[in-house]
């Protein structure tokens, strides 16, 4: 039994159309439960200044815990950000990956969402990106289903080294997505919509990957 930990470590999703001071009260309660290794801010649907608000607002936060904190626009790296997550449903993964790594790396984390298919994940894994994420809301707020995400992150953390996030759209997911050995599982609706606030969904999310560990150890 090997002594570390190659748990999936949390990936926190903001809801899209927070205020600045909104956005931080909430984000500080969501750190608090425990740890998180990335914080991603949705800012296409903002004009520069209110994106610009909105990272200065975050930052300091997720500095203070040790999260990195992406965004959605390449443009905003003066920001003070960490990287850029970018969503490709919409585009072509290649070409819009290629551009964005010319702005980017090395200093910059750049992530790769949104991928429709194999292929498009394929084409995203051979253009310097950080990590791929599969299973992610779309816009409208639809969610694939928990075996489409499932498949999609098996075969990913078999095949390829770039490392893999598997979005859960529920609790119960996560140990499941978990068992598949993604780096990072992304959390969204389960923590901001917790009964108990963000900070119990954090630690919720938290002790599920925690238990998928445990399981794992103990079938070896």
């Amino acid at each position: 039994m090997s002594d570390e930990d190659d748990s999936p470590r949390l990936y926190l999703m903001l809801p899209a159309g927070l205020a600045p001071a909104d956005a931080a009260k909430r984000l500080g309660d969501a750190l608090s439960g425990g740890d998180i290794a990335c914080v991603f801010a949705p800012t296409s649907h903002l004009d520069e200044d209110a994106a610009r608000a909105l990272v200065k607002a975050c930052l300091p936060l997720c500095e203070d815990a040790g999260a990195a904190l992406l965004v959605s626009d390449p443009a905003l790296k003066s920001a003070g950000c960490d990287g850029v997550h970018l969503d490709l449903r919409n585009a072509e993964p290649a070409k819009a990956l290629v551009a964005a790594a010319k702005l980017l790396k090395p200093k910059f984390i750049l992530g790769a969402g949104g991928l429709r298919n194999r292929h498009s994940a394929m084409e995203a894994g051979e253009c310097d990106v950080d990590y791929v994420m599969f299973g992610e809301p779309a816009p409208d707020g639809f969610v694939p289903p928990l075996a489409q995400t499932l498949e999609r992150v098996e075969w990913w953390t078999e095949i390829f080294n770039v490392p893999c996030v598997a979005y859960s759209a529920s609790l119960a997911d996560i140990a499941e997505l978990a068992a598949a050995s993604p780096e990072f599982i992304a959390v969204r609706d389960v923590v901001w919509q917790h009964e108990q606030g963000a900070a119990a969904g954090v630690r919720e999310a938290l002790q599920a990957i925690a238990s998928s560990r445990a399981r794992a150890e103990a079938s070896r």
